[in-house]
């Protein structure tokens, strides 16, 4: 079972398991058998860096979209949620409320 956890200073992960094909029980999973493992480490360590945001990356753009068919959305629209796309590569085309046969693809 593995929980990886991160902050903008502090990546850490933890295997929690056998080293056989063993299995841990039904219903173990990484955030059941490791994350109290990793709650616990960052407990400790937070303390000793600052509290920061994660800042974006460079080249990425804001745009909101429609999240029922991957369209820009206008402003009033009750479905519309901010997404992040690699710049340029955010819908060109406004949703006109009909749903979109494939799905958004995010890059």
């Amino acid at each position: 079972a593995w929980f990886m956890g991160y902050t903008p200073d502090v990546v850490t992960g933890v295997w929690a398991g056998y080293d056989t094909f063993t299995t841990m029980g039904k219903g173990e999973t990484g955030s059941r058998a490791a994350l109290p493992i990793w709650k616990e480490f960052m407990t400790h360590a937070l303390p000793h860096y600052p509290v920061r945001d994660f800042l974006p990356p460079d080249h990425i753009e804001y745009s909101f979209i429609d999240k029922k068919n991957g369209l820009l959305a206008t402003p009033d629209n009750p479905d519309g949620i901010m997404e992040i796309f690699k710049e340029g590569s955010s819908p060109k085309e406004y949703s006109s409320g009909e749903q979109r046969l494939q799905p958004l693809e995010l890059h």
